[in-house]
């Protein structure tokens, strides 16, 4: 019996062991799992003739809806990790970070918490293949609440602040932190920041609430990880991942900071705190 490697990738690309995606250890490997699929990851692990099999949990930045799947899901398309959700056709299948409520959900809490909110911030990255589907997503969400959306963005660190300063510039009402692994790397420079902008932010991970955020709406990591264990499961009992569609994930956490909400001025409604799965006191 060969040894099963699970392997745990970085939250930022850029910090990964360049020993992880080296073709001939990814040969040797009989299931790999991670937490993040990166798009650079290499296309040999696509090829049956050389790997016996490859379960791979993808935390992504798309929805699952099937309407948008080709706008949405094009980065893991074009680089030949996946051919569709339904048929991913080769090594990679997994589980997604999102489902199609997702962004819709995390408008309507920013619009509970702040009724009179008008105008939303979205911070983003360019770089990220999603952006352009994921932003059209957004829109669509806040003009159905009345909301006006402004785009700020940041390619990396350095360009935070200017996001953040370009979102108080215009008077923004809140600040939506869109899935990325750039803002995940940087969780507290991000929350002081929107704290020292007096912005109340929504984020998509709850360690952004730990460190200072106001409240985030985001996967339940626990429920995400005993998913993958289901796909290693048939994986090792011979079901072959070309034929395992990607799932979405089945629970959300609502976690909520009191102390930020007592900076910012806000009383977080009874209706959001009876649904939170954490709230920090």
């Amino acid at each position: 019996m060969k040894k099963i490697p699970f392997v745990r990738f970085s939250r930022s690309e850029k910090n990964l062991d360049p020993s992880i995606t080296r073709s001939e250890n990814i040969l040797k490997s009989l299931v790999l799992c991670t937490l993040l699929l990166p798009l650079s990851f290499p296309a040999q692990a696509q090829q049956p003739a050389k790997v016996w099999k490859i379960g791979v949990l993808a935390s992504t930045s798309r929805s699952l809806n099937a309407s948008r799947e080709d706008s949405l899901w094009q980065g893991f398309v074009q680089a030949g990790l996946i051919n569709s959700l339904s048929h991913p056709g080769g090594n990679v299948t997994g589980v997604s970070r999102l489902s199609p409520d997702f962004i819709g959900k995390r408008v309507e809490l920013i619009k509970e918490v702040i009724p009179k909110a008008r105008h939303i911030a979205a911070l983003s990255n360019p770089d990220n293949p999603a952006y352009t589907a994921n932003l059209r997503e957004i829109d669509m969400r806040a003009r159905a609440s009345g909301i006006r959306l402004q785009i700020v963005t940041a390619h990396s660190p350095g360009e935070f602040e200017n996001a953040f300063g370009a979102a108080t510039k215009e008077h923004s009402d809140a600040l939506l932190v869109m899935p990325d692994a750039l803002f995940h790397s940087y969780p507290s420079r991000i929350t002081e920041l929107a704290a020292k902008s007096h912005l109340p932010a929504m984020y998509d991970r709850s360690d952004f609430v730990d460190a200072g955020g106001l409240m985030s709406f985001a996967v339940n990591i626990a429920d995400l990880s005993r998913s993958a264990a289901k796909y290693i499961d048939q994986i090792l009992k011979g079901s072959r991942p070309a034929e395992l569609s990607v799932e979405e994930p089945t629970r959300y956490d609502l976690v909520v900071n009191l102390n930020a909400a007592h900076a910012l001025g806000l009383t977080i409604p009874s209706s959001v705190l009876v649904r939170a799965d954490k709230v920090i006191k």
